[in-house]
């Protein structure tokens, strides 16, 4: 976790501490430390902090995104911006959650992206491209490349269901949507989550 404000940090480690059983928890109040520490220890998942005063959040995630692509993150903010969402997942970030929110609405968010969903907090869901972006053909293989199972689980992630969510909608196992899923970023060129989702927006599968 990145968060500079330290009683925030505090609670928020022992409740994740408490719910995960996150011995290895590590805290940092900024954001040259965590940049240093990370590389050389990956985390499963990065909580952090956009407004933090040494170093933009954003720079921080474009920083250890290029490091670490697999790297998974959840945003802590006090931003409220329809375009937030967007934003982030174009960042490489698995979701975000409002600093006014509950303890139990930040250990539900860590909960769906370790579980390799999304979560972005009150309902904010990213959004399809504005009428201007639409004008420019969207990037990546076309949605053709998919099978109409591939589709249609393509559009379920991007409403930020996980594999257990997905499996129970479609009668399948969750290990079978897990392969599922793998295949389609397989097919698609793409490494990650929040890639997926971008083109699914972006082709008009949400």
């Amino acid at each position: 976790m990145i968060e500079d404000d330290a009683m925030l940090a505090d609670l928020l480690a022992r409740a994740l501490r408490k719910t995960f059983d996150a011995a290895h928890l590590s805290v940092f109040a900024t954001g040259r430390e965590g940049v240093e520490h990370c590389p050389a220890q990956p985390p499963d998942l990065l909580l952090v902090d956009l407004g933090l005063p040494d170093m933009n959040g954003r720079q921080i995630i474009r920083t250890l995104g290029e490091k670490l692509p697999s790297l998974r993150v959840i945003v802590l903010t006090g931003e409220s911006s329809p375009r937030l969402p967007g934003e982030l997942l174009a960042l490489g970030a698995s979701g975000f959650v409002d600093k006014m929110s509950s303890f139990d609405e930040v250990e539900n968010a860590v909960r769906r992206v370790l579980d390799n969903g999304l979560y972005f907090s009150a309902g904010m869901k990213p959004s399809p491209p504005s009428r201007g972006a639409r004008d420019t053909p969207p990037s990546g293989p076309p949605p053709s490349v998919l099978s109409e199972r591939e589709r249609e689980i393509a559009r379920f992630v991007t409403d930020g269901l996980i594999s257990k969510e997905i499996a129970d909608r479609l009668g399948l196992s969750p290990r079978t949507v897990e392969k599922a899923r793998a295949q389609i970023l397989a097919k698609l060129g793409l490494r990650d989550l929040p890639s997926l989702v971008r083109w699914s927006l972006q082709h008009g599968l949400s």
